[in-house]
């Protein structure tokens, strides 16, 4: 039994000798190179878009000095429609012209005039607490919230502003009654 045994181990020996010679053997072969191209387009932003809630209180009145008084406040969200991420670094908020759109550089963009009496414009409010002014210029009609943040798609910033009507020492009646359109810019 002895005998039996040793070769069953010769056997495999030669058959584990062989399977490892077979393994080792070479292969030829061409070395060789080559190049393709392909590409991808890159989409782009979309428009942000901008919506505001309006007051409808009408209980704006001549307030002598700016953060004190009747103060209106409006609330606005800015949505990222797009499929990516958009930043959102400011959002200005001035007095447009009468149908909310972006204010001129000069006056006259929007006024109201009753008979006789000094029209009402957008230098007679003031906008996020800033000084009152031709509503352009930031610091003298309108107001500038600096987010800076990353919409991720869908998403909705929100915010507000004030809006306060300031005494000019005049007659404002022609203020009396007019709705006042605020422009909101994104970007």
């Amino acid at each position: 039994m002895k005998r039996f045994f040793s070769n069953k181990i010769r056997v495999a020996s030669v058959t584990t000798a062989l399977v490892l010679g077979l393994s080792g053997a070479a292969y030829a072969y061409f070395s060789s190179s080559g190049q393709g191209t392909g590409s991808a387009v890159v989409g782009s932003s979309s428009t942000l878009t901008v919506s505001s809630t309006a007051d409808v209180a009408a209980d704006l009145v001549p307030n002598t000095t700016i953060g004190t008084g009747v103060i209106d406040t409006v609330n606005y969200t800015v949505t990222n429609p797009s499929s990516g991420n958009q930043n959102l670094a400011n959002v200005v908020i001035s007095i447009g012209t009468s149908s909310g759109t972006s204010p001129n550089t000069t006056e006259g963009n929007w006024t109201r005039t009753v008979a006789a009496n000094p029209a009402c414009t957008s230098a007679s409010f003031s906008v996020g607490g800033q000084a009152v002014g031709d509503g352009v210029t930031a610091g003298s009609g309108s107001f500038t919230v600096h987010p800076n943040v990353d919409l991720t798609p869908g998403q909705v910033f929100s915010g507000t502003v004030t809006l306060q009507l300031i005494d000019n020492s005049g007659n404002q009646n022609s203020c009396q009654g007019a709705t006042v359109p605020l422009y909101i810019a994104a970007s």
